[in-house]
């Protein structure tokens, strides 16, 4: 899921970008330049706040960080059960 809203900003970030350089600006060499520090906000946002995978978790024999992990899955997923019914 995390990994969909960084695809979403990094896109918005482009379409911003390359909007700008369209109308305002002509000089396009400079369109990288702004999407890629976007780009790299929006993945260490991402890094920081994204729990390591249970997977990960349980082969390095962290049990309880793994079951904590678990528990954010399972009440996301009955927030997200409860909005739909």
């Amino acid at each position: 899921m995390t990994g969909s809203f960084e695809f979403m900003f990094e896109a918005a970030a482009y379409f911003s970008v390359c909007a700008f350089f369209y109308w305002v600006s002509k000089y396009w060499q400079y369109v990288m330049i702004p999407t890629i520090i976007l780009a790299l906000i929006g993945s260490f946002v991402t890094a920081v706040f994204l729990p390591e995978s249970p997977r990960y978790l349980i082969s390095r024999n962290m049990f309880d960080k793994a079951r904590d992990v678990f528990e954010l899955i399972h009440t996301y997923n009955i927030r997200k059960r409860n909005r739909r019914a």
